[in-house]
C-alpha cells in the first residue's frame, strides 16, 4: 500500500499542467511572432536573391526499328558506340539504348564540346533579359579576353570534360521514363530560357 501511494504521488508530480504550458507560450507570444516573421522575411529575401531557372521539356519516343536506313543500327549505332554501348546482333530495347546514350559521359562530353558549352555551364552567374546575354563570373572567366583565370596556386580554372559532364548531369539534365508507354521525358534546365530550349533541341 505504501509503495502504491508513492507511485501515485510520482504520477501526479509528473503530469503536465496544460494551463501552465499555455500560459508560458502566451507570455512569450511576441518572441514567437518576431522569430517567425524573421524566418519568413529571410526566406522570401533568399528566394528573390536566387536567379531564375528555366526548364525546357522534350518528350522522346524511340524510332520504329523498320524505319530509316539500316533500322536501329543505322539510327543509334554511332551514338551507342560513342557511349560504349554494344547493340549486338539481337533486337535491343531502343528506349534503354537511347537513354543510356544520353546519360553516357562520352556522349555528353562530345555534346558539350561540339556546342562550346563550357562557359555557360560553369562560368556564368545569371542571364540578362535586357541584353539577352550571359552575366559572367569574373572570378572564373574573363569574357573580354576569352581566358579562364587561375587560382592562387596558379592552376587554371578551366574545367575538364569530367567536371563539365558532372555539372551538366547534376544540375542541367534529367531523364525520366514512362514504363507503360516506353516514352521518356528529357528536362533541360538553364539560367537562360534560350539556352534551355537550344540544349534540349
Amino acid at each position: 500500500m505504501k509503495n502504491y501511494q508513492i507511485f501515485s504521488e510520482y504520477l501526479e508530480d509528473d503530469e503536465i499542467d496544460l494551463r501552465q504550458l499555455f500560459g508560458i507560450l502566451w507570455s512569450g507570444k511576441w518572441v514567437i511572432v518576431v522569430v517567425t516573421l524573421l524566418f519568413a522575411v529571410g526566406g522570401v529575401a533568399y528566394a528573390f536573391s536566387q536567379p531564375n531557372i528555366y526548364q525546357s521539356t522534350v518528350l522522346l519516343a524511340p524510332a520504329n526499328e523498320d524505319s530509316g536506313v539500316g533500322g536501329i543500327s543505322g539510327q543509334l549505332g554511332g551514338l551507342a558506340s560513342l557511349a560504349g554501348v554494344s547493340l549486338g546482333s539481337g533486337r535491343s530495347n531502343q528506349t534503354v539504348i537511347a537513354k543510356e546514350v544520353l546519360r553516357s559521359r562520352a556522349f555528353l562530353a562530345d555534346f558539350i564540346n561540339r556546342h562550346d558549352l563550357a562557359v555557360p555551364l560553369v562560368a556564368v552567374e545569371g542571364w540578362s533579359h535586357n541584353t539577352g546575354k550571359w552575366q559572367f563570373n569574373r572570378n572564373i572567366y574573363n569574357h573580354e579576353s576569352g581566358q579562364w583565370l587561375r587560382n592562387k596556386e596558379g592552376k587554371s580554372l578551366q574545367p575538364t570534360d569530367w567536371d563539365l559532364v558532372k555539372v551538366f548531369k547534376s544540375k542541367h539534365i534529367r531523364i525520366s521514363e514512362n514504363q507503360h508507354s516506353g516514352l521518356f521525358t528529357l528536362n533541360v534546365k538553364s539560367l537562360s530560357p534560350e539556352a534551355a530550349r537550344q540544349w534540349a533541341d
